[in-house]
């Protein structure tokens, strides 16, 4: 599934949503990103974290800024034009927790692991590239509350390149309607 595809579907089941944007004063700054797949890489304007009770976390890594502010005005997710994003996910095999998860695509869903993608939007907000985290790597979780996620990450992919940095993030409002289809 695609990762822009997955986000409304992850939205619209209108669980814990997280994010911060740049006007988010207290964590400005507090994510990072460095390195390249197959050439792509980006600069880091915006993290959106969803944190499903008892299962999973989603983490998403955006080119894209103030996330938070255009879900509030759209009333649901934008796609964005342009956009690169990493997206990743920690599914847990008990309640959710801090520590660190391998990214294993492949893991049967009874083990804790994590997975992802990288993705390029172009201007029309249509995919022009797509690669998945298929070379190893880890997402740690240091913090992980219904207030505050944060965290690292080192991704590996197998098609070339890698992705390593950190997350900080804070809720942001909830929405009624979850699924806003657009492209800004």
């Amino acid at each position: 599934m695609k990762a822009r595809a997955m986000i409304p579907l992850l939205i619209a089941m209108g669980l814990t949503l997280a994010c911060s944007s740049s006007l988010d004063e207290s964590l400005q700054g507090a994510s990072s990103i460095s390195g390249q797949v197959q050439g792509h890489s980006f600069e880091l304007q915006d993290t959106v974290v969803k944190l499903f009770p008892g299962s999973r976390l989603f983490l998403v890594l955006s080119s894209a800024g103030a996330l938070c502010l255009d879900y509030e005005a759209a009333g649901g997710f934008l796609q964005h034009k342009s956009e690169t994003s990493l997206v990743l996910e920690v599914r847990f095999a008990g309640p959710p927790t801090t520590g660190t998860f391998p990214i294993d695509p492949f893991a049967p869903a009874s083990t804790s692991h994590a997975s992802g993608q990288f993705t390029v939007n172009d201007a029309t907000c249509g995919q022009a590239f797509l690669q998945k985290a298929d070379g190893g790597g880890t997402v740690t979780l240091t913090k992980l509350d219904d207030s505050e996620v944060a965290g690292t990450f080192d991704v590996k992919f197998n098609g070339g390149g890698s992705l390593q940095g950190s997350f900080h993030r804070t809720p942001c409002p909830d929405f009624v309607d979850r699924n806003a289809p657009g492209c800004k």
